[in-house]
This record gives C-alpha cells, structure tokens and sequence, in this order.
C-alpha cells in the first residue's frame, strides 16, 4: 500500500533526522553522621526486586 509506505517513510525520516534530547539533573547528597543506617530512595527498587532472585536485602531492609 503507497499510504502506509509513505507513513513509514515519514516517521523514519523524523526519527532519523531529529536528534534526542535527554533532561539533566543535578544530583546531591546529604549525610548524617548520627545516623547509623540510612535509607536511599528512588531506584524503584530494581536490584531487590524478587523476579531477579539477587537477595541483597532481607524482607525488613
């Protein structure tokens, strides 16, 4: 079909040509010396995630 060969034509020219753009952000760290353990927060949990079976945390951590 000459439409859908012109629609792939069209988004391939528009991925090829445009160039991706990624955000950037500024991290930073705050550490507190009276605080023996502390918690890291927004990884989405991925390494201890249970479909990977890596068992680097328990349960409780």
């Amino acid at each position: 079909n000459r439409f859908l060969s012109l629609v792939f034509l069209s988004i391939a020219t528009i991925l090829t040509f445009n160039p991706v753009q990624a955000a950037t952000k500024t991290a930073s760290v705050r550490i507190d010396s009276t605080i023996k353990h502390q918690r890291i927060t927004g990884f989405g949990g991925f390494v201890c995630s249970p479909q990977f079976g890596y068992n680097h945390m328990s349960e409780t951590e």
